[in-house]
């Protein structure tokens, strides 16, 4: 199932907003967005809501010359990574940082940044000073995940994945090999009719974002390894 910029937008940001995490308080509105692939003028109004999603995707639209911030190809750059990430100047993400987030970074932090990609591991990995093992669960939990399903239990989906951990260096790495279940979105989530077991699917603050195909798989595993390969703070 493929879906366009703006569904594919929701997909991604229901589960933060259904948590109260990012966003307006909009989660039974997004979540119908999101579970039945369905958009309206109301959908973009919201969007255009989230703080750091929406500067992001302009970010990437702009940088790229494409008009539209939800454009498919924008939204997919973001969340799983993909070559318009590399058309990125170093010295615009560290100004887009400074003037559309308003995060100052330590000089530390902005020499990984001069480095980093504007892709959602290296926001969520990279952008605040400090990692510490008690943040290990709430980062492990933002940054997109992949699984391979396992089981289909509605409303629930089982994945063989790996969890992102600190290790005793206290370096974050991808830990061992784990079945970890995950809710869909909505009661009735359109996604499930094109699922199967081994498939590959993306997932975020524990629900099921979107079946991947090979290469968003290894896209994402592509660009969350190189916001992993940073020293962290």
């Amino acid at each position: 199932m493929t879906y366009n910029g703006i569904a594919l937008a929701c997909r991604y940001a229901y589960p933060p907003n259904s948590l109260s995490l990012c966003g307006p308080p909009k989660r039974a509105e997004l979540c119908w967005y999101s579970s039945t692939y369905t958009h309206d003028k109301g959908t973009e109004e919201i969007l255009h809501q989230f703080s750091t999603l929406y500067p992001y995707l302009c970010f990437i639209a702009g940088e790229n010359h494409i008009a539209d911030p939800f454009d498919r190809r924008v939204v997919e750059a973001y969340w799983i990574g993909n070559d318009l990430l590399q058309n990125i100047k170093r010295f615009d993400f560290l100004r887009f940082i400074d003037d559309a987030l308003r995060i100052r970074l330590p000089s530390a932090q902005r020499h990984i940044a001069y480095r980093g990609l504007p892709h959602h591991a290296f926001h969520v990995l990279h952008m605040y000073k400090t990692i510490n093992p008690d943040h290990i669960h709430a980062l492990d939990a933002c940054i997109i995940h992949w699984g391979k399903i396992v089981k289909l239990a509605p409303p629930h989906i089982f994945v063989e994945t790996q969890p992102l951990i600190m290790n005793q260096q206290e370096r974050i790495e991808f830990g061992p090999t784990m079945i970890r279940k995950l809710h869909t979105q909505g009661d009735r989530d359109t996604l499930l009719d094109h699922l199967s077991i081994g498939d590959w699917v993306s997932y975020h603050w524990g629900y099921i974002c979107e079946k991947l195909m090979p290469y968003q798989l290894s896209n994402l595993k592509t660009y969350t390894y190189h916001a992993l390969s940073f020293e962290t703070i």
